[in-house]
């Protein structure tokens, strides 16, 4: 049985078949459709279909590895291992570099600061407790 495809995801499937190797944003961009639209709508029909399969994945050194789509029905590429791990590695990294978390703990405290005077609670528009 041959599903019946929407004008959009006939264009992203005419496209993946004749520039294999594409991303979904290159995709959605080249077909005229959303980024979401392709992600959430027409690459799972695709999928399910066997009209295309994710052939391979872009890794980039910072950052979530993203699908490549290739035509046909082939072998799913398994997700890269360690992408999770290795993200929240980064993210760790860079908020020990910044002092990001000693910052908004800080800024928790000092937002919490209980008023004493009443005079400065009024000016600051706050209830004296």
């Amino acid at each position: 049985m041959t599903v019946r495809l929407s004008p959009s995801a006939r264009r992203c499937l005419t496209l993946i078949e004749a520039t294999p190797g594409l991303d979904g944003h290159a995709i959605s961009a080249r077909a005229h459709v959303t980024y979401n639209s392709f992600k959430n709508h027409i690459r799972p029909l695709l999928i399910s279909e066997k009209l295309v399969h994710i052939g391979g994945w872009n890794v980039n050194a910072k950052g979530w590895p993203w699908a490549l789509y290739y035509p046909g029905d082939g072998e799913q590429a398994p997700y890269p291992p360690n992408a999770r791990a290795r993200q929240a590695e980064r993210l760790k990294e860079w908020k020990d570099r910044t002092g990001y978390d000693a910052r908004k703990r800080a800024d928790r405290r000092a937002s919490n600061v209980k008023m004493v005077d009443p005079v400065l609670a009024a000016l600051m528009g706050q209830s004296f407790k």
